[in-house]
């Protein structure tokens, strides 16, 4: 079986071959590659610090099932002391983290 070209195989052909070549691009000696950044939301952070301190993630999610029903039940009464120390501490880690 013979193959025919065509016109428009013959047109893409020629345009192929008439592309640009563009030389990649290089670094100066010496230059450190760039690292990847992550950050962490507030929450995340937060869990993290807990599975540091040795928290099993069962623990957390069944406190975190315990508040979710006395939110729902409204019955639930955060300790604000203990919630306004945490958040203070908080604020100032961040503000040493940030230049």
């Amino acid at each position: 079986m013979k193959i025919q070209s065509s016109s428009l195989q013959r047109s893409a052909l020629k345009t192929y071959q008439q592309q640009e070549v563009k030389p990649r691009e290089t670094k100066p000696a010496g230059t450190a590659p760039k690292r990847d950044e992550l950050e962490l939301s507030g929450a995340a952070k937060a869990l993290s610090s807990l599975m540091k301190d040795g928290t099993d993630e069962a623990e957390i999610s069944q406190r975190a099932l315990e508040i979710k029903a006395q939110l729902k039940q409204g019955t639930y009464k955060p300790n604000v002391d203990k919630l306004a120390e945490a958040l203070t501490e908080r604020l100032i880690q961040e503000r040493k983290e940030k230049p």
